[in-house]
């Protein structure tokens, strides 16, 4: 029987095609990703997850999450080397958000080919949904405060704006985005009637160039109505950035890229002042808080039924590495900067 041989100009086979090398570990961070990081753990959970790391570390849930590539790495404070993976993108993960809950993992990425969102159950690191519609690109997602659903952004050329019912993975609503190009999404909770009552319809708002817009969305019948806010009163033109809501949902919070804010009354529709805040590179993030107080030797919040919108604390992640804090101050009746810091050089995202 004549013996067979590799020729020599074609390499080695070095296995039969069968083996598999499995990624164990990662360093990275997608910093053009929107929202590449997100902390995972709930209050309170950090201790119970170091008291049970010993007896059962391999069912201990992640503490925070970062997007790498074209993955979602799921990563613990406790074991640094204890990573789990997020796997399904065919290419570069351009925006990510967690539901207010930590349940649900909504993932989306880059290109016309495949231009899908991904949506992933925590609890088992596995695929739930595969949301198909948009054409061109994802550049923003939020999932609405009962993370039931969630808003997804598309691209100048998609040009398109859907939400998803979580429970089902079917489109409850869909538009044409206003403002397009939309570099944010925030919801709010719910609508208020005129006594501000809490309605079926749900709260939320969207920014870009010289545009703030707020927007009503009815579940039963996917209705959608927004109108734009002004700001002539304030003789003002900016590109609007980022956005966030009080927690009453009274005011909208909305940074720009000159480096200053504006603060809406959402009833009104209208911009009641703003402040400048001096950060270099503009405001790439704005958050509020309600303010605490110690009282009895415990931590309790703040409320004024007649002006409870008013006692929040304003935190901005500015272009040039630092944190803006303001705070309501009754006797100068507005927000004053109550303290800076400085985090790193290249900006806050």
């Amino acid at each position: 029987m004549a013996a067979t041989s590799t020729p020599q100009n074609q390499p080695m086979p070095i296995t039969d095609g069968s083996t598999v090398i499995e990624l164990e570990h990662t360093i990275g961070l997608n910093t053009s990703c929107h929202h590449p990081s997100y902390y995972l753990t709930k209050s309170g959970q950090q201790n119970e997850q170091k008291q049970s790391t010993t007896d059962n570390h391999d069912n201990t849930p992640p503490d925070y999450l970062s997007v790498c590539g074209s993955s979602i790495v799921l990563s613990s404070f406790i074991d640094p080397h204890s990573q789990s993976f997020l796997r399904g993108h065919t290419s570069l993960i351009e925006s990510c958000v967690v539901s207010p809950n930590r349940l649900l993992i909504a993932s989306s990425q880059t290109g016309p080919a495949s231009p899908d969102v991904y949506i992933w159950d925590v609890s088992n690191n596995k695929l739930l949904y595969k949301l198909e519609e948009h054409k061109r690109g994802v550049v923003r997602m939020a999932f609405s405060d009962c993370s039931r659903f969630l808003a997804t952004i598309g691209s100048v050329e998609d040009n398109r704006m859907y939400i998803w019912d979580m429970n089902s993975g079917y489109i409850v609503s869909s538009s044409i985005i206003k403002p397009s190009p939309c570099l944010d999404i925030v919801w709010g909770g719910r609508v208020k009637d005129i006594k501000k009552r809490l309605t079926t319809d749900y709260l939320f708002a969207t920014c870009g160039a010289d545009e703030v817009r707020i927007w009503a969305m009815t579940p039963s019948t996917g209705k959608v109505i927004s109108e734009k806010c002004k700001t002539s009163n304030l003789h003002s033109v900016r590109t609007f950035t980022c956005l966030s809501f009080s927690d009453t949902a009274d005011l909208l919070i909305a940074g720009t890229s000159s480096g200053d804010f504006f603060i809406f009354d959402v009833r009104k529709l209208t911009a009641l002042c703003s402040y400048q805040s001096n950060c270099v590179g503009g405001i790439n993030t704005i958050m509020t808080s309600k303010l605490m107080t110690n009282n009895d030797g415990g931590d309790v919040y703040i409320h004024d039924p007649l002006s409870a919108h008013y006692f929040i604390k304003i935190i901005i992640g500015c272009g040039d590495g630092s944190i803006s804090i303001w705070e309501y101050n009754d006797d100068l009746e507005k927000f004053i900067e109550q303290n800076k810091l400085n985090v790193n050089d290249g900006g806050i995202k």
